[in-house]
Parts: C-alpha cells; structure tokens; sequence
C-alpha cells in the first residue's frame, strides 16, 4: 500500500462519507474550529492535544 495509514482512512471513509471537516491532525484544521473533547477528571481541552481524529462541529452533527 503506498499511502499512509491517515490517508487511507481518509479516502476510503472520510470521502465517502461526506466528512469533509474531520482531520488526522493538528496540522490540518483551525483549532478555532474543532469541537472541544473533554474527559472527568481532566481539565485541559483534549483537542490541543494529538489524541486521535479531531472533527468540526459540522461533520460531528452529521453522524
């Protein structure tokens, strides 16, 4: 398979699923934009940190 984990997920559910706003990264979205995660117990925004897919309200309101 010559692309990346990330990539593959992309075009083979992302895509298809019209989640246009849903990103592997950081690096890829205005934080601005993204939903905060939260977890008890934790105070800090979970979205500053690289802990897996992050989504737009818009693409988390869609599913």
């Amino acid at each position: 398979m010559d692309c990346s984990h990330h990539q593959f997920i992309k075009e083979e559910i992302l895509i298809p699923l019209d989640l246009n706003n849903t990103f592997s990264s950081l690096q890829e979205v205005d934080l601005d934009d993204v939903m905060s995660g939260y977890y008890v117990g934790i105070e800090e925004d979970m979205k500053i940190n690289e802990n897996g897919m992050l989504a737009t309200a818009q693409d988390v309101e869609y599913l």
